[in-house]
């Protein structure tokens, strides 16, 4: 988890990063525009963000990597996932205020374009 100590110090890290070598996608945009955000974070990266590409993105149940794994790492893996291999997003965004936590945590929320 994240501790107000670290989200403090988040943006004065992320101050000597170049803009252009930063992207920001809100947890609401991935949850409720997954194909959107895909491309968004593809085209940021310049890697291939094609149609074909983000569909294979969003069906990771495809994706020759999701099994229960070698003799080795026998369900090394999330053994949810694996019983049912597919991209699960909870469509409800809750919405609160930020009077209820930290005030720096809430000035960096604030700073992400929260209210």
């Amino acid at each position: 988890s994240v501790t107000g100590v670290q989200t403090c110090a988040l943006p004065i890290y992320l101050s000597n990063i170049p803009n252009e070598r930063k992207i920001t996608l809100k947890a609401e945009f991935v949850a409720t525009n997954p194909a959107n955000a895909m491309k968004a974070l593809c085209h940021f990266l310049k890697i291939d963000d094609s149609e074909e590409s983000i569909k294979r993105m969003l069906h990771p149940e495809n994706s020759p990597f999701s099994s229960i794994g070698n003799d080795e790492a026998m369900l090394g893996n999330d053994p949810l996932f694996l019983t049912k291999p597919t991209l699960r997003f909870d469509k409800k965004i809750i919405t609160s205020s930020l009077e209820h936590i930290p005030q720096e945590v809430a000035e960096f929320a604030r700073s992400l374009g929260y209210n």
